[in-house]
């Protein structure tokens, strides 16, 4: 049964792809057509605050499939019942994006996958953004003391490795010292995201600073 909502908000960011709906109490939904089917984008927030969306397929018989967005990016992280790629299943999903987007239902937030560490003399600040659809790159930002900006250097890869430098006093290699320095430290606090295992993803957080380049 099609559900009309007469208010609702899509958040889209993005530097992060933090992608929420914003709901009154029992959640929001939005439906739409993609390839002659109708599915559902409902968003739901905890009393803690957390938020989920959940991408859902219903017939007569019940919920064909269930996908989950944890963290908001607008990307499906796991197929949660039915059977659905999950390929599949993010298509149909960005699709739902494009189409609220088009019908003005969205607005922008900022959230930022930042972590910072103080080492030594210096302050340590790597961002994980998405430059391409699904592709993430690390800006490792070093400050000094009185916060003007020592280098600026690119990780394309978010793999660990610096493979670039945007801006910069430190040599390439010093730099790459203490990024391996500061992803250690993010590890530890468990602050790389764990659905990209092969890579260093900060998870999102409330901002510290917002990288100028």
């Amino acid at each position: 049964m099609k559900r009309i909502v007469p208010v609702f908000l899509l958040l889209f960011l993005f530097i992060s792809g933090c992608l929420i709906f914003r709901q009154p109490a029992g959640g929001t939904h939005y439906n739409f057509e993609y390839q002659g089917a109708v599915y559902e984008i409902i968003g739901v927030q905890s009393d803690k605050g957390e938020t989920a969306n959940f991408l859902i397929k219903r017939e007569k018989s019940g919920v064909v499939f269930r996908a989950i967005d944890r963290n908001q990016e607008g990307k499906l992280e796991q197929v949660l019942s039915g059977n659905i790629e999950l390929d599949r299943a993010n298509r149909i999903y960005r699709a739902g994006i494009r189409m609220a987007q088009e019908e003005g239902r969205y607005n922008e937030i900022e959230k930022y996958r930042e972590f910072l560490y103080r080492y030594g003399s210096v302050r340590l600040v790597v961002q994980s953004t998405i430059e391409k659809e699904e592709t993430f790159v690390n800006l490792f930002v070093i400050y000094d003391n009185d916060g003007s900006v020592v280098g600026i250097y690119r990780d394309d890869g978010s793999d660990g490795i610096l493979t670039g430098v945007e801006k910069g006093k430190a040599e390439l290699e010093n730099a790459r010292e203490l990024y391996k320095i500061l992803l250690d430290r993010a590890r530890e606090e468990n602050r790389l995201d764990e659905s990209y295992p092969d890579r260093f993803i900060i998870t999102i957080d409330d901002p510290v600073e917002l990288l100028r380049r």
